[in-house]
Parts: structure tokens; sequence; C-alpha cells
């Protein structure tokens, strides 16, 4: 596995990650051991996110942290001694040594640069791996131009920014995948796999209904013995096709859906049927598709002849309404040709020569419906601290508040002060040149301004199009929200500033392991 190692290593290698790739699967390992991350702060958050990401045998991973440790740190981070914090050791380089003995396979290294250099981040060969770096993780707040800088960094250089910060009892991630990121699997679920129970080519008769598809075109028609779940328009890859078809096998297909144009004055028929449960379509199915399309074409035929021959209806043309349109649930269409095929999602373009594999088809095959790819674009870090693309819908109920993970939570706007105070702690730091002291009461006042100065500001820049974060309540009935403003909880930003800095080991293993199922994204 990787592209990096000795070759006597492989075997070694996969034996010790065989439970690893029967959870996620060989492809997801081979792309991770394609990958170099770059982790930016050691702290408590910032030991969990590398040793996870070690762990999992990404190719390599790269940590940067040149701050000396504390004695604070040795309650998160489960590397550092008091030898180190007599020492004075950076954080990076005292657990250097504990993280490379994780993952022999994984190149693991320190970054010994005083400052994050923009020629460092877009290398095309990060410690010689031959690999650029395709995420860069911060596990603790920066100054904001630094941090407004790395983001934008990453997304013009196409590399995941991912941002997971805790102070206190507040815990917060941000993620920005770029401005076109392409989402393959939604929903991680996997998809049924069908048997082939017949193929038949044959050419499009006018009573059968496909999109894209004109008269006379080629088609193949593939026949599950249950309902295929293929929408019209979906990817289909093709396997375990046998014989002269095994060159097909692996392909990937635009698949369509097929109606039956059935003369239908008693409407006895539903539109979308299981062929095998209609007591009316199921005797016409026993034939193969030319015979079905032949019976129908001279039904059809008849039913407008007789139309057209009945003294009271002559002056009427055929009524369309008499024919229903049965779409069959257990089929699949290819077409030939580029009207109702491209190669666009990996889908290959079905040929005369593809068609003419089909027509030899015996037995066997299965065919499995492929996801659809899914671009979204990503606001970056600077325009997510005014306004958050959160907003959505809860319930039938609009929100314009920072998601949490209690969706009520969210509803109810507690995540503004959250939002507002990471924000505010940016601006301390950039006008005072430090960050807020633990237990500071004049700190936390501090920071309590901040915050009003910060929401007064996005409730001027806030429209119906693109709501800003500010201190807001959606009034007493949120299923018709009044957006209106309100006073801030002192509180909380209080408890926040005087906590600052703060590392809880159960939000830090939280947001190790959240970090990592983000990365998993990519």
């Amino acid at each position: 596995m990787g592209g990096w190692k000795a070759t006597d290593q492989h075997d070694d290698e996969a034996d010790r990650l065989s439970r690893q790739k029967a959870a996620f699967g060989a492809e997801t390992l081979t792309k991770l051991k394609e990958l170099n991350i770059l982790v930016v702060g050691l702290r408590g958050v910032g030991v969990e996110s590398a040793k996870n990401m070690i762990l999992s045998n990404v190719g390599g991973v790269t940590v940067w942290d040149r701050n000396p440790a504390e004695m604070r740190d040795l309650g998160a981070n489960f590397y550092l001694t008091s030898d180190h914090v007599k020492a004075k050791t950076c954080r990076a380089d005292a657990c250097l040594s504990q993280l490379k003995s994780l993952n022999p396979y994984c190149n693991v290294e320190s970054h010994k640069a005083a400052r994050l250099e923009n020629e460092f981040l877009t290398s095309k060969d990060v410690n010689g791996t031959g690999k650029p770096f395709a995420a860069i993780i911060i596990t603790q707040l920066l100054p904001k131009e630094d941090m407004f800088r790395l983001n934008e960094t990453a997304r013009s250089n196409n590399i995941v920014f991912l941002c997971a910060l805790t102070s206190g009892v507040t815990a917060s991630i941000f993620s920005d995948f770029g401005p076109n990121h392409l989402i393959s699997d939604t929903n991680g679920q996997a998809l049924p796999t069908k048997a082939v129970s017949n193929i038949e080519v044959i050419s499009k008769p006018p009573v059968f209904k496909i999109d894209g598809a004109k008269d006379g075109d080629t088609i193949i028609v593939l026949t599950s013995d249950s309902q295929t779940g293929v929408e019209d328009g979906a990817k289909i890859k093709l396997d375990d096709l046998t014989g002269p078809l095994a060159p097909l096998s692996g392909k990937i297909f635009t698949a369509k859906r097929i109606s039956l144009v059935k003369y239908d004055p008693k409407r006895e028929f539903d539109s979308r049927i299981d062929p095998n449960l209609d007591k009316h379509i199921e005797p016409l199915l026993n034939n193969t598709m030319a015979s079905l399309a032949s019976t129908l074409t001279k039904q059809y035929e008849e039913a407008q002849k007789n139309w057209e021959e009945n003294e009271e209806k002559k002056d009427q043309k055929f009524s369309i309404g008499k024919c229903r349109a049965i779409t069959l649930l257990d089929r699949v269409v290819l077409v030939v040709g580029s009207g109702a095929n491209d190669d666009d999602d990996g889908a290959s373009l079905l040929t005369n020569e593809d068609a003419a594999l089909f027509a030899k088809y015996q037995s066997g095959g299965l065919f499995t419906k492929q996801k659809e790819t899914v671009q979204k674009s990503y606001d970056s870090f600077e325009s997510s601290l005014k306004s958050t693309t959160s907003h959505n819908s809860y319930m039938g109920m609009e929100t314009r508040f920072p998601q949490m993970i209690v969706e009520e939570d969210s509803m109810a706007g507690h995540g503004i002060e959250v939002h507002l105070q990471w924000c505010a702690a940016m601006e301390f730091q950039q006008e005072h040149g430090r960050w807020p002291s633990r237990r500071s009461s004049k700190d936390a006042e501090l920071m309590v301004q901040f915050v009003e100065a910060l929401s007064n500001t996005n409730q001027k820049l806030t429209t119906d199009e693109k709501p800003t974060i500010f201190l807001q309540t959606n009034g007493p009935e949120p299923w018709n929200p009044k957006w209106e403003p309100r006073e801030i909880n002192v509180e909380r930003v209080t408890r926040f500033s005087k906590l600052f800095g703060a590392e809880l080991t159960g939000f830090c293993a939280y947001l190790g392991g959240a970090l990592f199922f983000s990365f998993l994204l990519i």
C-alpha cells in the first residue's frame, strides 16, 4: 500500500491495517496513503488529531508548533512531560518521537520554521514524498491575519482547510473544502446490486417511451428479477459479465427508465407498476421486448384506426388520453449514441460495438447504481466570520443561526455568542497583541465589548439574501420568525473569556475524532 515505501514492507502494512480495510474499504485506504497532512498546533486537540491521522495510515503528517511546552499543556497532551516544560522544548519537537512510533509506515515530521510560509504550504514535494499537502488542520487559534492567509492559500491551491478549537467548555469546528468541492458519496450508504436475468438489443419503437431516445435508436434492455431502484439518468456499473460480454464488466453507463404506451380506455393500469405483481401487464411481459413492442404497436394502431373510423369521432383527433405510459420498474435501458449517453461523471459512451456484445448475452451479470457526484461551494474562513452557510430550515422553519450539534439549541440561537466569541478573541489579540488572560475580569469586560461591537457591525450588513451573525432572536413563534435584536448573554461571554485557552480532554478527544471523519470527505 502506498507509493513511497520499500517493497518488503507491503505485506506487513496490509496485515496491520486489515481491520481498517474492513471498516473503510480498500479504496479509501489507498486514497489516504497518497495524502499529506499539516497539523498546526500541538496542544490537546492537535495531538489527538495528529495521532488519529497517523494511525489511519495517511501518507505523511507534518506537525508545526514552535511554542515551548507549558505546565498547563500536560493536562491534555499525553506526550508532554515536566522535563519538556523545564527544558522549554517546543511542543512539536517534544512529541515527534512518540508520534513517529505510532506507525512506521507514515512519514511523520516536525516543521522547524518559525512561520508557516506560503512557499512551504504550496510545496509539491512535502518532506520528500513527492506529494503536496492535501489538508491544513488548525487546532489552536492564530492571529486573524494568519488565519485568513492560511485559509486563502489553501483555497487557491485545492487544499482542504479544517479548524477545530476548544476553550473551556466551548468547542467549535470549521471546514472549508474549497469553492469547487466534488462529493462522490453524500450519505455513505451502500447501494444494492441487482442481478441481470435477461438482456435484449432492439430498435426503439414508438410505443416505448425513453427520455432522450428517438424512434429507431438501438437500445439495450436489462431486466432484473426485482425493482431496480434506478432513477432516470442515473449511472450504473456492470459487473460479473462473462464470455463475449466480459469486456463490458467494470464499465459505467447512463441508464434510462422505460415506459410502455398502452391503449387503456378503462384505466386498468397504474402509471408505475411492478410487472411481477400486476395481473394486467404480467402476461404481456412473458415474451421478449421485441414481441411486446409488436403487440403494443398493433393494439395502438388498431385503437387509432377504430377511433378514426368512428362516425361520431371522425372530426376529432385520436385521444392520447386513452393511452397510458406504464413505467416498468424491473428494467433499465441503455441507449446507443450521444443522444442519451455522455462521458460525464465517469460514464462511458455506449457504442454500436458494445451493443453487438450485449446481443451475445446468455446468462449472469450484475449492475449497481452509482452515486451521483455533487458539487458544493464552501465559504472562506473570513466570509464565515460574518455570515455562515448553515442558514437553512429546520422542521420547515427558517433559521439564520450558527449550526450546533443539537438542532433545538441552534434554533434557539445559542450558537450566536459562541460564534462571536471566537471572532472577538481574534479582535482582542489584534488590538492588544495577546489573548485574553484566564480568570481576568478586566479582559472579560473587554471581550463583552468586542462581542457587542461585532454584533452591531454585522447587523448593519445583514440582508435577507445574506443574513449575518449578530445578537438576534426569531421571536416567540419560530414558525413565523421576526428576527429582532436581543441583549448579549454576558455570563456566557464572561465564562468563555475567563477560561480562554483551557483545554478539557473530553473535548480534545471528540474534536480529534471529528476532524478525522471530516478529513475522510476529501
